[in-house]
């Protein structure tokens, strides 16, 4: 859409959430990285703290958008998941959680 030779784009709530969606992933993975390069453990914890913020977030509006249909997520196989959750663990064990 035109308004007096500007342009206008209108997101639906699908757009709108997906979105959101990628900008909370590419916050997680930023902050992630900082903790990773972060020498100071206070600075660790607190990048730490906003990755757990952005990974919720990002879990929120995943829950969000797959309650009203825009997801349908297949199942992880049992390995899968597994490795995922070690990666996990050896992380919180390497920030000192």
């Amino acid at each position: 859409m035109t308004d007096g030779g500007k342009c206008r784009a209108a997101l639906n709530e699908r757009d709108s959430l997906q979105d959101m969606l990628y900008g909370e992933s590419e916050l997680a993975a930023l902050y992630a990285e900082a903790v990773c390069g972060s020498g100071a453990k206070s600075l660790r914890n607190a990048f730490a703290a906003n990755f757990a913020a952005a990974a919720e977030a990002q879990y929120e509006l995943l829950t969000l958008m797959t309650a009203r249909g825009y997801l349908s997520p297949s199942p992880a196989d049992g390995e899968a998941v597994k490795r995922a959750a070690d990666n996990f663990k050896r992380a919180c064990k390497s920030l000192g959680n």
